[in-house]
């Protein structure tokens, strides 16, 4: 079995089925393939339950769609490799790839101790893009654009042109690796003896 890393938010599930083939009985052959695809499968699914609980817990408060991120691609029997990914309909690849990979991000809303936040982190009043609701006054300060209350005197956060982000916080590749090497042995035998109980 190996694992491949395609890019750096996909993980692919593969196994050396020469190798493997070495130590199977005639009977056993026969049934390799789909056992193969089940058992990839059934691996993918424990990485994706393994980056779920990850997420979770090395982010701050991340919002359940961030937590159920990531997604797979089934394996066959024809093609018996699974590819476990982040999902991109509702950004999350776009967000996600700085807690994975580090880098820079452009045109990032920093909060201040006083601007409101809700059960997740986020800034009430923060718009998809980056933009606020009515009511604010803009200033330019020193670390970027000051956004303030109506008032003009509370200054509730920072719209930055730029932030580097140094630490990757949420290793995908490793967890994925992880996980896979040590389940895919044990559900290749399992999905091999249900193969050869079916009539």
């Amino acid at each position: 079995m190996a694992i491949e890393k395609t890019r750096s938010q996909t993980v692919r599930i593969k196994t050396n089925e020469k190798e493997f083939m070495r130590s199977l009985n005639r009977k056993q052959k026969k049934h390799i393939p789909q056992a193969t695809a089940d058992a990839v499968n059934e691996t993918a699914k424990k990485v994706i339950k393994a980056l779920k609980v990850q997420t979770e817990k090395k982010l701050d408060r991340p919002k359940s769609t961030t937590i159920n991120a990531y997604a797979m691609s089934r394996a066959n029997a024809k093609y018996p490799d699974a590819t476990v990914f982040i999902k991109d309909k509702q950004g999350q690849s776009n967000y996600l790839k700085f807690v994975i990979d580090g880098g820079i991000d452009t045109k990032v809303v920093v909060p201040t101790p006083n601007a409101p936040m809700d059960n997740y982190g986020n800034i009430k009043g923060l718009k998809k893009g980056g933009s606020f609701s009515k009511n604010k006054v803009y200033r330019k300060i020193r670390s970027g654009t000051g956004v303030f209350d109506k008032k003009g005197k509370v200054l509730l956060a920072v719209i930055k042109d730029s932030v580097n982000y140094t630490k990757k916080l949420l290793p995908f590749f490793t967890i994925g690796e992880k996980v896979a090497n040590s389940v895919i042995g044990k559900q290749m035998s399992i999905a091999l003896k249900k193969q050869m109980n079916k009539k």
